[in-house]
């Protein structure tokens, strides 16, 4: 077998080649990303040779997936509800982040996540494998781990709601260990709009707020299924050991700069001008700036947050450069860089 402690400066190194984050990896029961960081299990003893290093290789390719490809990026100010979903917007808790606000928006929060897990993992999962197709060929040496996981979920104790999330989260694994063929109409449709739902998520182009337009279609199926079978009984995970991605493993201090974030693009986006989560996050993982200083900022100066300007020597235009940034004092006055602000 293979122990994380003796491989894990290669394995943080090989997922920041994937993501150009600075990852960390830290121990966990099982693997999992709560989008900015990695966890795996302590030990790998699977196969009893090299494979077992494979094995941790792709599941660091994997969870660094979710940080490669955006999954704490989604803005909900983009987010266009459709007509007869069931859906609204809840006040936003403290530190919360937008998947949070997002799946309490829904009668029931919890089965929301649950698919929302799924069908961004489905993304993710076929985005890692699209974009580097040595993390694929890796994973065909051990996939035969899928198939243990999956193997070991009882699906006659499971209520049928539980039962189709779990072959759809099966599904999204590429692993069809259950047995489709003892689903009714009502059981059939939620299989249909969720298989749906995640084929649409596997292609190049998709992002994290398809993943949520993909939710809005699929959840009114699943939701059926409790109303019809279980009442008020409330939902519950049928595979917790697997949540593949748990946002809620977030320490309080990146959950509340996860949630500045959100907050600061809020307040820009409210002045009119453009801007995005992973253009602030640049911002501060650069060096150039904190949350709390442009937090401050914002609050002393109460003007737009766009790009800086750069002078053009035959006229008195400015010109704007991508991925820098200004604020505008409201006054006309000359624009202050952040950084500077207290310079002169």
């Amino acid at each position: 077998g293979v122990s994380l402690d003796s491989v894990r400066r290669r394995l943080a190194l090989y997922a920041r080649a994937h993501c150009g984050a600075d990852v960390q990896i830290k121990s966990g029961s099982n693997t999992f990303s709560d989008g900015r960081h990695i966890y795996l299990p302590e030990r790998v003893n699977h196969f009893g040779d090299e494979r077992d290093l494979i094995l941790y290789r792709v599941l660091t390719a994997r969870a660094a997936g979710y940080i490669e490809f955006g999954t704490l990026s989604l803005d909900v100010s983009k987010i266009a509800v459709p007509d007869g979903v069931d859906f609204r917007w809840p006040d936003r808790r403290p530190d919360e982040l937008a998947v949070e606000s997002l799946c309490r928006g829904f009668p029931n929060s919890s089965l929301a996540m649950d698919l929302f897990v799924i069908l961004e993992s489905a993304r993710v999962s076929w985005l890692v494998s699209d974009t580097y197709p040595g993390v694929e060929r890796d994973h065909e040496l051990v996939s035969e781990v899928d198939s243990l996981h999956c193997e070991s979920v009882d699906f006659t104790v499971l209520l049928p709601v539980q039962r189709v999330v779990e072959l759809l989260r099966q599904s999204a694994l590429g692993v069809a260990s259950g047995d489709y063929s003892g689903l009714n109409e009502k059981e059939m449709n939620a299989w249909t709009a969720g298989t749906a739902a995640v084929a649409c998520l596997q292609v190049p182009e998709a992002t994290v707020m398809n993943t949520s337009e993909a939710l809005f279609r699929c959840y009114p199926s699943f939701e059926r299924l409790i109303v019809l079978v279980s009442g008020a009984v409330e939902y519950k995970t049928a595979n917790p050991q697997q949540p593949i991605l748990n946002v809620g493993a977030l320490n309080p201090e990146e959950r509340r700069e996860e949630s500045l974030a959100q907050d600061l693009l809020e307040r820009i986006r409210a002045d009119g001008t453009p801007g995005s989560l992973d253009e602030i996050r640049s911002k501060v993982s650069s060096g150039e700036t904190s949350y709390e200083e442009l937090d401050g900022f914002l609050d002393r100066n109460q003007a737009p947050y766009a790009p800086k300007e750069e002078k053009d020597p035959d006229s008195d235009n400015s010109k704007m450069s991508d991925g820098e940034f200004r604020i505008a004092e409201a006054d006309g006055k000359k624009p202050l860089d952040p950084d500077h602000e207290n310079e002169g």
